[in-house]
């Protein structure tokens, strides 16, 4: 058995705010302690964080509250970014595993030595149905990297989080009962006898053809199709309307996987341009040869291919019956996107009524797709736990 509860409050002062969301979160566990706690809360409690861990540990019974700092704290029907903001999720289980993880050291570690740190943490995971969460520091950790050394050493074990993002108040934090980390990585095992399913929404349409990259050095494309990369981008952006500052906020590239079909590829921020040489760059190496998309951030298409994900998920709830969830959105979805609040979560809770989930939004997503774990950009992740 499975139960789960999630609580939210806005109380600016942390140690209110972690009591009223953790008597919420322990309303759906009816009277059994909690073996454990995720809580995500945004920036403006770090100044008193050791305060609101602290309650958080004595509300909710259990001192396995682990999670992270976060620009939205996201629930059914809510987005809640423009305040102090907490949102726990308690949970019960005689057949699942909860196991919190914090990681810190140094500011820059090797991908392949963090890997391994988790690995061996997690080791029982190996060749097993377990799910990993995590949520790294921002620009401290090679995310890429890090997820294939560890699918190197677990196998095809799921990982899904987000990277909490930088914030001018507080920063970036990361916690496990009363330790804290800042800048480094936070999260949990889920092993046992339980089923999980993932999903990712896209949130960008592709544009023009499929192209190849034919001359590439480093994370800079000069050639597509054999044409200047600047041009071909150019080019596909006459199709979408307003100036060249909203094509540079909304354009970027989709990277197809190896191996993978054209409708999988993995969204990635074009970082600059060079008119002259008519190159562009990404923050990402890419080879030659790489099949990509020129894309576009869009709000229609964000909505319908979380609808369609939502139909999914649905036969599967009616089916199994869900238990518990998280839902991990980029941080440029949600208002900054569609331009008015709980547009995905409002789909989500009609989608999955009464479900408890707690959801943040990070820099960067992570998620199984394409047959690895992938790390993200501009998605929506539903992770969904089942008896």
């Amino acid at each position: 058995m499975i139960r789960a509860g999630v609580g939210f409050s806005a109380a600016p002062d942390p140690a209110r705010a972690a009591e009223e969301a953790a008597r919420q979160a322990l309303r759906g566990l009816e009277g059994l302690a909690p073996q454990g706690c995720v809580a995500f809360l945004t920036a403006h409690h770090a100044a008193h964080l050791d305060r609101a861990l602290q309650a958080m540990q004595a509300a909710s019974g259990t001192p396995y509250v682990v999670g992270c700092s976060t620009a939205a704290v996201l629930g059914p029907g809510r987005e809640m970014d423009e305040g102090p903001a907490l949102g726990l999720l308690a949970l019960w289980s005689d057949r699942l595993r909860f196991t919190p993880l914090l990681f810190g050291g140094e500011p820059n570690p090797d991908a392949g030595a963090l890997a391994f740190e988790v690995g061996v943490r997690v080791g029982a995971s190996r060749g097993r149905g377990d799910l990993l969460l995590l949520w790294p520091g921002p620009y401290r950790i090679p995310a890429a990297r890090f997820l294939e050394a560890l699918g190197a050493l677990l196998g095809p074990v799921a990982v899904a989080g987000a990277e909490p993002p930088l914030l001018p108040r507080g920063g970036a934090f990361a916690f496990r009962g009363s330790e804290v980390r800042r800048g480094w990585m936070s999260g949990a095992r889920l092993g046992g006898e339980f089923r999980v399913h993932v999903a990712v929404a896209q949130g960008c349409r592709p544009l023009g053809p499929l192209r190849v990259a034919t001359h590439t050095e480093g994370n800079v494309i000069l050639r597509l199709d054999g044409c200047p990369a600047l041009e071909v981008l150019a080019e596909t952006a006459l199709g979408v309307p307003g100036s060249r500052d909203t094509w540079a906020r909304m354009l970027l590239v989709g990277l197809v996987p190896e191996g993978a079909p054209q409708s999988i590829f993995l969204a990635r921020p074009i970082v600059g341009c060079d008119p002259r040489r008519g190159w562009i760059a990404l923050a990402e190496q890419v080879a030659e040869g790489q099949r990509l998309w020129i894309a576009v951030r869009d709000p229609k298409t964000c909505i319908e291919e979380l609808a369609r994900t939502l139909r999914g998920v649905g036969i599967l709830a009616r089916e199994g019956g869900f238990r518990f969830g998280f839902y991990f959105s980029g941080v440029a979805r949600g208002r900054r996107l569609h331009r008015r609040s709980a547009v995905e979560t409002g789909l989500i809770a009609d989608a999955l009524p009464g479900l408890p989930w707690l959801g943040m939004a990070g820099g960067v997503e992570f998620a199984p797709l394409g047959g690895a774990n992938r790390v993200l950009s501009h998605s929506g992740v539903l992770v969904l736990v089942a008896d």
